[in-house]
């Protein structure tokens, strides 16, 4: 992904030197853990400020009918349609596509089995299925729209489908949402017994004391279109890909370098880019010491062979802890408002000069 920053002057369309089908990130949004949007979250981590925040309260007509996430959601897309130069009333009756990850539901439990009552809209305020679904009928849009679940990396998934499907001419615009709340303490102590929590709270990432993660909220969409149609231009989406490593003797939690590996490579190659010029990674980096280990010896075999500049490395959880179903746009959302304000400081610069 590279970084364009904001070209928004005010005019309806954004000109620039890309090919008419460039894919980019126009709109975002988020509340996390560390803030309640994307720029006092770039704050916290330029402050260095660890944030493992996780919430237990919500309204209490929600309660009993409605995830929070879903209306954190609505929310939150109606912030990135502003923050992409639009009106939601823009938007109605459009080609926008809505790809939407996350997790387990931890309200599944009180709102379906232990609350249902007569006036309770569980099904359609609390089922997985429908949390895409439910934006784009608030928001009156016509296209693709479903849940992807994935685990950590769903966020990821959903953003390839929704790149491929505006590649495709399946959608215009793409709506994709990440989302993960920790409302019940029994999921934090099954991950605990499973041996990848964190004892102290704390996710130590590439650290030689890592001894696992620390969970950690966040509600966060991206607004992707052509570079033909944005009115503003956070970063161009070169290329995305996925893949699973299948089965592993070590069992389906210890990751497997090898796969790690090869998907790498067939990225850059898919591409045309020179993985030997790649100046910053945001790994993944959960804090535990295989996971650690392993993603670091990929990153060496695969990048910094017959290197001659340095490669840095980060991980936003080493800041936010792991929102799991979330934690793949959080770490762009992270490198987008990173690369703007060096862009900011040296543009600012320039004219000065």
């Amino acid at each position: 992904m590279e970084c364009n920053e904001c070209y928004c002057d005010g005019s309806d369309t954004y000109e620039d030197p890309m090919q008419p089908d460039t894919i980019v990130i126009t709109g975002m949004s988020g509340n996390f853990a560390a803030a309640d949007n994307t720029l006092q979250f770039y704050e916290s981590l330029c402050n260095k400020k660890l944030y493992f925040r996780i919430s237990t309260g919500i309204t209490r007509r929600q309660s009993n009918s409605m995830d929070p996430a879903f209306r954190l959601l609505l929310e939150r897309v109606f912030e990135a349609i502003i923050d992409g130069g639009y009106s939601p009333s823009e938007f109605v009756d459009t080609n926008t596509g809505v790809f939407a990850s996350c997790g387990i539901l931890e309200t599944e439990r009180g709102v379906f089995y232990e609350e249902l009552n007569h006036f309770s809209d569980a099904i359609t305020g609390a089922q997985r299925s429908l949390m895409a679904k439910l934006i784009s009928y608030h928001f009156k849009l016509k296209s693709l729209s479903f849940q992807v679940d994935a685990a950590c990396c769903g966020s990821l998934f959903a953003l390839e489908h929704a790149y491929v499907a505006i590649k495709e001419g399946k959608c215009d615009k793409a709506i994709v949402c990440g989302e993960n709340l920790c409302l019940q303490p029994s999921l934090s102590l099954e991950l605990a017994r499973l041996g990848v929590a964190s004892r102290d709270g704390k996710s130590k990432t590439f650290d030689n004391t890592v001894d696992g993660y620390a969970r950690s909220e966040a509600v966060v969409v991206l607004l992707l279109e052509r570079a033909t149609d944005a009115k503003r231009v956070y970063a161009e989406v070169v290329h995305v890909k996925t893949s699973c490593d299948g089965y592993k003797i070590e069992g389906i939690t210890f990751p497997n370098i090898y796969q790690k590996k090869q998907m790498m490579l067939d990225f850059y190659n898919e591409c045309n880019i020179d993985r030997k010029t790649i100046s910053f990674v945001e790994a993944h980096g959960t804090g535990t010491a295989v996971g650690d280990r392993e993603e670091l010896n990929c990153m060496d075999e695969v990048m910094c062979q017959d290197r001659k500049d340095p490669l840095y490395i980060g991980a936003v959880k080493s800041n936010l802890g792991h929102t799991e179903a979330a934690s793949g746009i959080c770490s762009i959302v992270k490198v987008i408002r990173y690369l703007s304000q060096i862009y900011f400081v040296v543009h600012s610069s320039e004219k000065e000069n």
